[in-house]
Order: structure tokens, then C-alpha cells, then sequence
């Protein structure tokens, strides 16, 4: 490739101040994407010819391409460059895409993530199983959830994926007395997903809560989605509330996400 370096504009590393040197250089980087110096799917300069650009050291410059991962703007492959992410992260409207008016459009939070991400939503290896809800099991999702504790459940688990990637993973658990004789038991629960169902079959959805836990990747889920031993992931575990006076969890939805791939937006009332 030609030299790269070249093509960003120059800038000052100042080595006091209030900001970071790797900050600064990252800063520069991220200007040069957002004016399109640097398009989607194109290599960014090598650490080397930064470091001449910007007259920083090599650890510098690993330090800003690190900060650009975490946003999601860049990628990185070992002995291959770092490029512009070829498809920016997907902001997870984390309130609005579980309201009811998707439901009743046949979409569920997938496809709602999907529809405003523009992209074609794909769900792959999906199992479909009936099992105890145990201790270990109530410790791992929900440890409130006592009540469960000792029923069946339908475990559903699957993978989202996008561009052919799986970037996202998740089980559902949902009372088996509530999901018998629905779809639910299906692969395809069909339109509108888990919760549509539910609603059909009179169990009202009041509220949903959602905990949500950044941290490094378990093996188990490394094999789910395309992350490494050292990228953070999201998990986030998702309850949906009945409308009854005294309400009672209807499904508890354990996800995890490639950090880099998602930004979780939500709405508060002020």
C-alpha cells in the first residue's frame, strides 16, 4: 500500500496537556474516518508509519488503536493491519425495541436492532430443549427467581448474526406451563418472537428489567461468538413482567454481544 500516514492530516502530539498522547493520536485517526479519509473496510497506516507521522512511540499508537476497537470503529488482525470496521457497530435501542407496537408489527427486538441497523437479520443454531430449573441454573441467570426453582422450563438458545458473524448470543427461559401448546416450542416462533406469543396466549407484558455486565469472555462463550480470550463482551439478562397485580416473571432472556459490535442506548424519563 502507499504510505498511508501520508494522507492524514498533520497534527502536534502535545505531551502535556490535558489529553493523552494515545488519546490525541486516536483523536486524529477517528477525524480522518469520520471525513471519509479512511472508508469502511479500508487499512488504516501501519504502527510504524504513525509513530514517524506523529513522532510518538510505537506504544503510543498500539494504545489509540485499542482505544478505536473499543469504540468499534477499527479492527485488528495479527500480521494483517487494522482497518476501518467495515459495518459500524449496531446501537440497541434497549427500551424502545421491546415496546408492544413492534410485537403487533410481527417484529421482534431482533428485528427491530436489525431494521434500524439496515441490516438483513439472520438467527442461526437454534435448540429448543425442555430443562430443570436448579439451583445452578437460578444462580447463573436469576438467583431471585426462586420460585422457578424446581420447575421445567423451554431453554431456546441461538446466535444473531450479521455479515455471516455471529456477534451475538442468547438463551431464553420461559415456564414450560406457559409456552406449551405455542410456538414457542418451535425453532420459528414466528412473528413477533417469544413475546407475541405470550400476549396471544393472555400473559400481558407490564415491564421489562435488564441488568446489564461488561466483562471478558467465558470459553463456552468464545465458541458462541467471534470474540477473542482478551475483547470485552456485553451480557445483559432481560426479565419480562406480567400485568397481573401480583406479577410474576414471564421469560428470562440471558444475552451476550461482542462490545465492539453494539452500543446499548436507553431512554429515560427525566
Amino acid at each position: 500500500m502507499d504510505n498511508a500516514a501520508i494522507r492524514l492530516p498533520a497534527r502536534v502530539i502535545e505531551h502535556t496537556g490535558r489529553q493523552t498522547k494515545q488519546h490525541q493520536v486516536a483523536d486524529a485517526i477517528r477525524k480522518a474516518i469520520a471525513d471519509g479519509i479512511y472508508r469502511p473496510g479500508q487499512q488504516l497506516p501501519t504502527i510504524n508509519e504513525l509513530t514517524s507521522h506523529y513522532n510518538v512511540s510505537r506504544l503510543t499508537v498500539r494504545d489509540a488503536f485499542k482505544i478505536l476497537r473499543n469504540e468499534g470503529l477499527v479492527t485488528s488482525g495479527r500480521g494483517t493491519g487494522t482497518f476501518v470496521r467495515k459495518a459500524p457497530p449496531i446501537v440497541r435501542w434497549a427500551t424502545g425495541r421491546l415496546h408492544r407496537s413492534y410485537r403487533e408489527q410481527g417484529l421482534g427486538p431482533y428485528s427491530v436492532d436489525a431494521k434500524y441497523a439496515g441490516i438483513t437479520p439472520h438467527v442461526d443454531a437454534v435448540q429448543v430443549s425442555v430443562v430443570t430449573f436448579d439451583e445452578d441454573l437460578a444462580s447463573k441467570v436469576d438467583h431471585l427467581a426462586s420460585d422457578w426453582v424446581g420447575t421445567q422450563v423451554v431453554q431456546r438458545s441461538r446466535t444473531y448474526l450479521v455479515g455471516g458473524q455471529s456477534l451475538q448470543w442468547s438463551v431464553s427461559y420461559i415456564p414450560l406451563a406457559l409456552a406449551e401448546g405455542t410456538s414457542i416450542m418451535n425453532r420459528d416462533t414466528g412473528d413477533g418472537g417469544i413475546y407475541a406469543r405470550l400476549e396471544e396466549a393472555g400473559h400481558l407484558i407490564a415491564r421489562f428489567q435488564e441488568t446489564v455486565q461488561a466483562r471478558l469472555p467465558l470459553i463456552d462463550e468464545m465458541d458462541k461468538i467471534a470474540v477473542g480470550s482478551s475483547q470485552p463482551i456485553i451480557r445483559t439478562i432481560r426479565k419480562a413482567f406480567s400485568a397481573e397485580p401480583n406479577e410474576r416473571v414471564l421469560e428470562i432472556c440471558d444475552s451476550v454481544m461482542s462490545a465492539d459490535s453494539y452500543r446499548l442506548v436507553y431512554d429515560i424519563p427525566g
